[in-house]
């Protein structure tokens, strides 16, 4: 075909384009839903208040399908409660999704497989087809999308994501995808393919991955092929990203874009990086560009990539006749900057990142000079083949890997609290992070108390939160509330009686007036709350067990829950925290060694992001509880629980003293008054601190920093 013969029937498809655009909707739009949701409506509703956004919880099938309905309400919340296998083919909405979607760490598994002739219309084609001012987070999907076209001239494009077709003025965070695309075209339209998105317009990609296999294909005689990792072509934001899966896109007369990351990018790529194969393939008797770059095939300007890495074992083109290009970072155009390399890759592209490392250094975090490695990534030489992956909370396993508590369990089937409330380390220990009060709200349960004068009200309940160690129950304390007295942990070692709680709520439901359990719970959260026990010192032998041993992940699990909830609670608009009144002298000196986030003028310390440095995290707690690290945190917690073991077990025997290793020699009434102390292991800005060389504990400060390192 001539350049001249070729420019005319871009003309024709051009003005057919045009003429055609003034009857048809490029992109389908959102329903205007007006009608009142019906009680009969799969989708479970409920609503926060008058005003509060509806949410909807997804558990089935069904009620996944109804998002094509209700999703067009810019807002409106759907949050999915357990692992969902589609069956069939899925059919994409249809309609615009505007609101949230929060998967709750869960994943949902579809298929997609069509083989068409000519396509009547535009193709949004992902377990999405297409949103505009949406959410979608903290999501897992396992998909296969296959797809091949025959026709003729004049149909139109196809925008095909895991996640989503097509993206406008949306976000993207926590969401993964895993599987394969596979997109065959010989109509004359171009394919926008990405793990993620197709094509993304002011768009924002956080903390998000792709693993799938992209192989797109255009063969007809106009197709543009715009391939990535993460999306097709993208405008907006991509950061903390990566993507294993191996991308390949082929042209037959127009140009091809593979790219890691991106296949076009007129946004912002930063600290993100490419493991998979790309691979650029065009023809051999055309103009056409052919491209390939290990995290962006093409960068318009504007567009920037930066501390980003490579480790890609292939990037290569095939067949190009002239004006051709790969190269490790950015195959044409487009800024970067401080980006790094894997020391050799197959096909012999062009060099263009800023350092090049071997294989064995990529999988230690000494290369990734602006990865946070404290929140956000983690590395370890033996998950993801050794390079970074995502954590959040590094002592919690993934939701979908948790056991629930049987206790638990039930307050779950009652709708009470939720399994994303829920969060559980791998030896054993399950918190619960919706806070007591509204557990009890939802039981309808107003109040507890002993008698009119002498209550417990919700109020002075939302800063506890109940924990499970095997057959064991408890509650534990956060306060975080600067205005507040007390604020900081505590952690009883003793059993709570949770049955008591179902037990009332039973009897509420049943309108049983005057419940005998009201005044029996009443005592029990007074008698744990406030570490009350009888003469012979009872306590949980299995809760402080667990709790005295120094592998207990517990305890670092509580240290982050807490700095997550002082971030969440206690952080200004500005990101000021302010700090709490009786700092002693100890603490202020330690925040005075962070001058760029400790404002000792106002009694503050700024917090850039969620994306905490191990020195925030610090000032925080120490803020908050006197301690001065989480291992510090850690230690106090454990020898608080030894000592429980040690004094109350001795208490519940009949010897006249108790030797300790040190040698000092304790009597009874000297045991009870350690006891009494060591039940509940208070962490505060009212307590003293952390006494490392206490003779009573057996512990000195070197033998503490042999167990935890840093305290």
């Amino acid at each position: 075909m001539t350049k001249n013969f070729r420019s005319k029937i871009l003309a024709i498809i051009l003005i057919a384009v045009i003429l055609i655009g003034l009857f048809l909707p490029i992109k389908a739009q959102a329903t205007n839903i007006t009608e009142e949701v019906q009680t009969t409506n799969t989708v479970e509703e409920t609503t926060e208040s008058e005003t509060a956004t509806n949410i909807y919880y997804i558990s089935s099938e069904l009620d996944l399908s109804q998002i094509g309905v209700y999703g067009g309400f810019t807002g409106t919340r759907f949050i999915l409660t357990n692992d969902l296998e589609l069956s069939g083919e899925w059919l994409p909405f249809s309609n615009d999704f505007r609101g949230i979607f929060d998967g709750g760490g869960h994943t949902i598994t579809y298929n997609i497989n069509e083989t068409t002739g000519a396509l009547a219309d535009t193709q949004y084609l992902g377990l999405f087809g297409a949103c505009t001012d949406a959410i979608i987070k903290n999501l897992y999907v396992n998909g296969n999308i296959s797809l091949t076209t025959g026709g003729s001239f004049f149909n139109p494009s196809i925008y095909t994501g895991g996640i989503v077709g097509s993206s406008t003025n949306s976000v993207l965070e926590n969401v993964h995808f895993s599987g394969n695309i596979n997109i065959t075209t010989s109509n004359d339209n171009s394919p926008w393919v990405g793990g993620l998105v197709g094509q993304a317009t002011n768009t924002q990609i956080l903390l998000s991955s792709n693993t799938a296999q992209i192989t797109v294909e255009a063969d007809s005689y106009i197709g543009i092929v715009r391939t990535g990792g993460l999306c097709g072509e993208f405008s907006g934001t991509i950061e903390n990203c990566y993507n294993k899966g191996d991308v390949q896109a082929t042209a037959a007369i127009d140009s091809p874009y593979a790219g890691g990351i991106v296949g076009i990018n007129s946004g912002t790529i930063t600290k993100s990086y490419n493991s998979g194969k790309v691979q650029s393939k065009g023809p051999s008797t055309s103009l056409s560009n052919i491209y390939a770059g290990g995290i962006v095939a093409l960068g318009e300007t504007g567009s920037s990539v930066t501390d980003c890495a490579v480790m890609s074992p292939e990037i290569s083109v095939a067949t190009g006749w002239i004006n051709t290009g790969y190269k490790y970072i950015i195959s044409n155009g487009g800024s970067k900057s401080n980006n790094i390399s894997i020391n050799s890759i197959t096909g012999s592209p062009t060099n263009d990142s800023n350092t090049r490392y071997t294989q064995a250094e990529l999988k230690t975090s000494t290369p990734y000079e602006n990865f946070d490695f404290l929140n956000t990534w983690a590395i370890d030489g033996t998950s993801n083949d050794g390079y970074p992956y995502h954590y959040r909370n590094n002592y919690a396993i993934n939701l979908e890997d948790q056991l629930v508590p049987q206790g638990l369990m039930s307050f779950i089937e009652g709708g009470y609290i939720d399994y994303y409330d829920l969060r559980q380390t791998n030896d054993g220990f399950t918190l619960c992070i919706k806070p007591l009060d509204e557990i009890l709200s939802r039981m309808s349960i107003d109040e507890v108390r002993l008698d009119v004068d002498d209550a417990y009200t919700l109020e002075s309940l939302e800063d506890w939160y109940i924990f499970n160690i095997g057959t064991s129950y408890s509650i534990l304390k956060m306060r975080t509330d600067a205005e507040k007295e007390r604020i900081g942990t505590s952690i009883p070692f003793m059993d709570f009686n949770i049955e008591l709680l179902n037990l009332l709520h039973n009897d509420i439901t049943q309108q049983v007036e005057d419940s005998i359990y009201e005044k029996q719970l009443y005592e029990e959260i007074k008698r744990v709350t406030n570490g009350e026990t009888d003469f012979n010192c009872t306590f949980s032998i299995p809760i402080a067990t667990y709790f005295s041993t120094e592998e207990a992940k517990a305890n670092y699990l509580i240290a982050e829950e807490y700095i997550r909830k002082v971030m969440s609670t206690e952080r200004d608009t500005n990101g000021y925290i302010d700090l709490p009144e009786g700092l002693g002298s100890e603490q202020i000196e330690f925040l005075s060694r962070f001058p760029d986030i400790y404002d000792a003028e106002n009694d503050r310390i700024k917090i850039n992001s969620y994306n905490l440095t191990y020195a925030e995290k610090c000032a925080i707690l120490s803020g908050r509880t006197a301690n001065k690290s989480i291992n510090n945190y850690a230690a106090e917690n454990i020898i608080h629980a030894k000592w429980t073991v040690r004094a109350g077990l001795f208490m519940q025997g009949t010897e006249g003293s108790l030797v300790l290793p040190t040698g000092i020699v304790l009597t009874r009434p000297q045991v009870r008054d350690i006891f009494e102390s060591a039940i509940k292991s208070d962490a505060g800005i009212g307590e003293e601190p952390f006494a490392k060389d206490n003779p009573y504990f057996g512990f000195t400060e070197d033998t503490l920093k042999g167990i935890f390192g840093d305290i």
